[in-house]
């Protein structure tokens, strides 16, 4: 398969799962991984929600280094559609890039609702002393699984 069909079939996937496995490591090399809830921007970022108190909030916090995998969990058996991604994670702070992020992830959750999201989900909501934060994956490696095993892409821009 050429490298442009596999970086198509890494966005389709990434475009049409709504669930990541974040996998997340303190730097003494205690690990975890937990299902979650993402959206994404142009340049396939990733971001995400959680309690600052969560496990993996705490090993972001220390090792900022994170490895996703996105695929669709009722595939038959021996199907490889999915993704694996290496990035940094980081809690966003700025006002600005938090009400985008706010509004990528609330439009990905409730395609329904109409208006603005931050009207709905204030940035305070996610700022101190909030005990939730958005938190954005800038992606550095993506991959994707090929019959030779796997094979480096470049996501790019949508």
């Amino acid at each position: 398969m050429s490298n442009e069909n596999n970086v198509k079939r890494a966005r389709d996937i990434i475009e049409s799962n709504n669930f990541m496995s974040l996998a997340t490591c303190t730097s003494s090399g205690n690990p975890w991984a937990t299902p979650l809830f993402y959206a994404y921007d142009d340049k396939y970022n990733l971001y995400f929600v959680s309690s600052k108190n969560s496990l993996h909030v705490n090993h972001i916090m220390d090792n900022p280094t994170v490895a996703v995998t996105i695929f669709n969990s009722t595939q038959p058996a021996g199907s490889t559609e999915g993704v694996q991604l290496l990035g940094q994670a980081e809690w966003v702070k700025d006002e600005e890039e938090l009400g985008r992020a706010i509004d990528l992830y609330y439009r990905r959750l409730l395609p329904e609702v109409r208006g603005a999201m931050t009207d709905r989900y204030p940035t305070a909501t996610y700022l101190p002393p909030s005990r939730f934060r958005f938190f954005k994956i800038s992606i550095r490696r993506a991959y994707i699984p090929d019959v030779r095993g796997r094979v480096e892409i470049k996501l790019g821009r949508r």
